[in-house]
């Protein structure tokens, strides 16, 4: 199934935690991105709370999940969902997979597969793909008391998609525009989608949930840029239309390292708890730093704040006269190139923009181009390309 054309979507984007630990400043990144996303197109953004480790996932971090993202000057639309509340529905549309052949019953332990992945006849970085048992042989098993996991058949999926299952894309935002992907669900192998402790797993219920709430664009870490794949595989499936993908940038620790719920030392509520303020949050650069956005260049700027590559331009000093904030960042190069492309209604104040004036993005207000840095580059908005001047105001 080929992707759907990005330009034709009213933007819907969420922020899916689990509340397995508490926020730290990756997920405040991500929420940020997902969030003004949202509010600069005039679309809605969702909060959903990914809690179907019964055995991980504390009621207490979910209420810490709703305050830090308050604190953070956030607000979603509600009724917020529950992945937990949805159980009985994810397990009603595995069975519909199984019986139409595409899952499989899988007993092999995590020690299996390593041994069998690491057999002279495996090629290197080969996955996973097996196969169900004989029927007596899985008698057995379950006889036996045998946990077991549901895996994708990707044989089975290849051969009910037929020709279109090799022609699978989606499109994905890139600093260089948007990109149609082709999807490649071998690369992962067959996947588990229904884990032995719960009968569902974060593949299954991601995008049966993304595609309940309408999400048009699935804004997340870098680090799961690889799924993409799977996941478009899954909505060929169930005969859904895949989202839009961006995969941004992970937030890293001083020693390059990736942020994890077990650093408390950088978790939202430690930052605020030592009088850090969501301003200073809001200003996170690549290295989990505070850092005020008139003391960074530009394209440095730009790319830690917003998640976009810039080119190497001059500093943004003197933009304001003062510190303007990650936030206020955000809010003046997103606005300034939806206007110039015409991909947001004009607002109080603002006005469509001619090729000789651009947005001031201190008062959102259009005035003549009188000389100062130009960032020329794709912020993923509906697909297009635009021109973002950010240059010195007068006195």
């Amino acid at each position: 199934m080929a992707a759907r054309n990005p330009n034709d979507l009213a933007v819907v984007t969420r922020f899916a935690p689990s509340p397995t630990g508490y926020l730290h400043l990756g997920h405040a990144y991500s929420a940020t991105l997902n969030f003004e996303r949202a509010r600069i197109c005039g679309g809605r953004f969702l909060l959903r709370i990914e809690d179907i480790d019964g055995t991980r996932c504390r009621p207490s971090f979910t209420a810490a999940i709703f305050e830090d993202l308050a604190w953070l000057g956030l607000s979603w639309e509600e009724p917020v969902l529950y992945q937990s509340q949805r159980l009985a529905l994810y397990e009603a549309q595995l069975a519909s997979l199984y019986e139409r052949g595409l899952v499989y019953r899988c007993f092999r332990t995590r020690q299996d597969i390593k041994d069998a992945m690491s057999a002279p006849h495996t090629a290197p970085g080969e996955a996973f793909r097996g196969a169900p048992l004989g029927l007596a042989d899985e008698r057995a098993k379950l006889s036996e008391g045998r946990p077991y996991a549901w895996r994708l058949s990707l044989a089975a999926a290849e051969a009910a998609l037929g020709p279109a299952y090799p022609k699978l894309s989606f499109f994905e935002e890139t600093g260089d525009g948007m990109v149609a992907r082709p999807a490649e669900p071998w690369r992962l192998g067959d996947a588990v989608l229904g884990r032995k402790d719960v009968g569902t797993s974060y593949h299954l219920a991601s995008v049966l949930d993304d595609n309940a709430q309408s999400v048009t664009h699935v804004i997340r870490g870098e680090d799961l840029a690889d799924v993409a794949g799977l996941h478009c595989l899954l909505y060929a499936l169930f005969g859904f239309e895949p989202p839009v993908y961006r995969h941004h940038r992970l937030i890293v620790d001083g020693a390059g390292r990736r942020l994890s719920k077990r650093d408390n030392a950088m978790t939202l509520r430690a930052m605020r708890e030592a009088g850090v303020t969501p301003g200073e949050v809001r200003h996170v650069n690549a290295h989990g730093t505070s850092t005020p956005l008139n003391d960074l260049a530009e394209a440095e700027a730009i790319e830690k704040l917003f998640g976009t590559p810039g080119p190497a331009v001059t500093s943004v000093k003197g933009v304001t006269g003062h510190s303007l904030g990650a936030a206020g960042a955000i809010e003046g190069v997103a606005a300034a190139l939806t206007i110039e492309r015409g991909l947001m209604p004009p607002t109080a104040g603002l006005e469509e923009l001619d090729p000789e004036m651009h947005l001031d993005v201190v008062t959102g207000s259009p005035r003549p181009f009188e000389g100062g840095a130009v960032l020329s580059n794709s912020f993923g908005f509906g697909g297009h390309n635009g021109c973002v001047v950010l240059a010195p105001l007068r006195p």
